[in-house]
């Protein structure tokens, strides 16, 4: 494997950055031990065109955790409506290292990012902060105008966000208020691979021009959640139905309790490892979203 060393800045957002310390699995005051598992969720979304055809476009999805702390989540994207290759994009994270490891399949290239500890985002005792990566080896900016994305071209960073403790609320305008009927039903309980679940069914029925259009529009959504603590998410199944986008069905369709391989949390070996490491700096002035 080769280490990247070169390149500039690259700026990311903070919602898109896990840190050492977060989840369930890497908090060092959890009572219980994590319980290692994977499990896999197909997803369809079903379509209906004006002129009666239906498509059906379908993703996968799995999600891994060992007893280490250690989380796997591959998302392959719902099937294209041409030829084109699906690609399945995998993050994985390592709290013990203190790192998050990111890559597509199929690919050349992984990124590995070495995140801020706990203790290190509550150090500095910022209002305002700009969280960025930079390729390691590199030195890192001295101050945050060196961070600031207008300063770099476009083509070197992906974005960058910040958080704030102390400025002023930004005001909002409320939106129209609308009465919108709405029923829940219970739908009592059904064994999904052997696991008891209890299921409900809400519906919302928007009035005419609510959402820009003269007709009415029935949204619902049935949700099956497991009785009993499983690994992993409790909702084993969701069935969301929108005028607009169709019918999406989520459904775990696999569970096995038990280690992952530690090979399902490592980049493949013939991939080129591109190492960064995050770091924190003061928002730029311009940027205070109190002024």
């Amino acid at each position: 494997m080769r280490a990247y060393t070169g390149g500039v800045l690259t700026v990311v957002a903070v919602w898109a950055m896990p840190v050492y310390g977060q989840g369930a699995a890497a908090s060092s005051g959890d009572a219980k031990q994590p319980l290692p598992y994977t499990a896999e969720y197909d997803s369809t979304i079903e379509r209906t065109a004006p002129d009666g055809k239906v498509t059906v476009q379908v993703a996968h999805e799995v999600r891994a955790a060992d007893s280490q702390g250690r989380e796997y989540n591959a998302n392959t994207q719902f099937a294209p409506l041409g030829d084109r290759e699906r690609i399945t994009n995998i993050v994985t994270s390592d709290p013990q290292l203190g790192i998050v490891t990111s890559w597509d399949s199929p690919g050349q290239v992984a990124t590995v990012r070495k995140v801020l500890s706990e203790e290190q985002l509550r150090s500095n005792g910022l209002d305002c902060s700009l969280f960025y990566a930079t390729p390691e080896g590199s030195v890192p900016p001295s101050d945050a105008e060196d961070a600031d994305p207008d300063r770099i071209a476009t083509a070197t960073f992906k974005s960058y966000s910040w958080t704030s403790r102390d400025h002023a609320p930004i005001q909002i305008p409320k939106p129209e208020r609308h009465v919108f009927e709405t029923a829940k039903v219970d739908l009592g309980t059904k064994r999904i691979l052997g696991i008891e679940a209890h299921g409900t069914l809400m519906t919302r029925i928007n009035p005419a021009g609510s959402t820009g259009k003269d007709e009415s529009g029935e949204y619902s959504t049935e949700t099956w959640t497991a009785m009993s603590d499983v690994p992993g998410d409790p909702v084993l199944r969701k069935v969301s139905v929108d005028p607009a986008f169709g019918r999406i069905t989520t459904e775990i369709v696999n569970l096995r309790i038990g280690e992952p391989e530690l090979s399902l949390f490592l980049p493949p070996d013939s991939y080129e490892i591109a190492n960064e490491q995050m770091h924190r700096a003061p928002c730029p002035p311009h940027s205070n979203p109190s002024q």
